[in-house]
């Protein structure tokens, strides 16, 4: 468990806080950049809230709110992950621990990370990607929300298509 966390969750935390760093240094607020056409940019955006931009308001207590929900989550995914027997299971959940970790250490640390100021809470991310067709968009996202859905999206198909299967051979 503790190599997946190393092979899998951190590097995912450090490419996500380096593309995030690069795209602010290097992108004004709001540029957009054509990758694929119109269906691919990368657009620089600061997003305060979670994923797609729920809950952007601007409570003071919305920080500390969404750190607490983002360690325990981060906790409940760690005691999944050491209970896990199964590898395909280990792996998806360290994507998500992963993309976690990215997102929660930018919003702690965020002033560090890009100003070299240690202040407590950032309190937004960085969101760049950009995908859609023409005004039809889908909510900016970055490399740590890429590797949550992921995550995700694997543990569903495990679990609707193997965990049963799996589950029936040792039975039998």
């Amino acid at each position: 468990m503790i190599k997946l966390v190393f092979t899998v969750s951190l590097p995912i935390a450090f490419l996500d806080i380096i593309t995030k760093k690069i795209v602010k240094s290097s992108f004004q607020y709001g540029e957009s950049v054509r990758l694929l056409g119109n269906f691919l940019r990368f657009t620089y955006i600061e997003n305060p809230g979670i994923a797609f931009g729920l809950f952007s308001d601007h409570h003071p207590l919305k920080n500390i709110l969404l750190l607490l929900i983002g360690l325990a989550a981060v906790v409940f995914i760690f005691f999944m992950l050491r209970s896990s027997k199964n590898t395909f299971q280990r792996v998806s959940l360290a994507m998500i621990l992963g993309g976690a970790f990215g997102n929660i250490l930018e919003r702690l640390f965020g002033y560090l990370i890009y100003f070299g100021e240690f202040k407590i809470f950032y309190g937004r991310v960085v969101d760049f990607i950009d995908i859609g067709i023409g005004d039809a968009r889908w909510p900016y996202f970055n490399v740590a929300d890429s590797f949550i859905t992921i995550g995700i999206v694997l543990l569903i198909i495990y679990s609707l298509f193997f965990e049963n299967k799996n589950k029936n051979k040792i039975e039998n």
